[in-house]
């Protein structure tokens, strides 16, 4: 009986495995940080906020998945982070990052820099140069 149970959660752990080797994301929240001030959505930084994570969503896939962009206006540059677990497909990637995305403005309300990391990928924008 011992037996047939090891192999049991054998046969369950190697389900469990290909189950994320085929794509399923894991949206399970690990850190968020949210910097203090805020911003107006429909101003320039605000539009500036979401041509860098536009730029995110379209790269990170196609870039290795650890994307690191940046954008200049007449008024702000800024610098944004993608990043994906590899094992997932590109279009799973792109998928996540667009879903990170609205978490991060879900949980971080207009800040000026901010970043969410799940478990499979993680975004991140600053108005000044960084490295994860």
């Amino acid at each position: 009986m011992l037996r047939f149970q090891g192999i049991v959660g054998i046969i369950v752990g190697l389900l469990s495995l290909c189950t994320t080797a085929s794509g399923a994301t894991n949206t399970t929240m690990l850190n968020r940080i949210c910097d203090g001030q805020q911003y107006y959505p429909h101003g320039p930084y605000g539009n500036t906020v979401n041509t860098v994570l536009d730029d995110l969503s379209a790269n990170t896939a196609t870039h290795g998945y650890n994307y690191y962009g940046s954008f200049l206006n007449l008024y702000f540059q800024f610098w944004g982070h993608g990043a994906c677990n590899n094992m997932l497909g590109q279009s799973d990637c792109t998928t996540c990052i667009n879903s990170a995305r609205q978490q991060l403005f879900q949980v971080c309300s207009y800040s000026v820099g901010a970043q969410i990391q799940l478990q499979d990928y993680r975004v991140r924008y600053e108005i000044y140069s960084f490295t994860q």
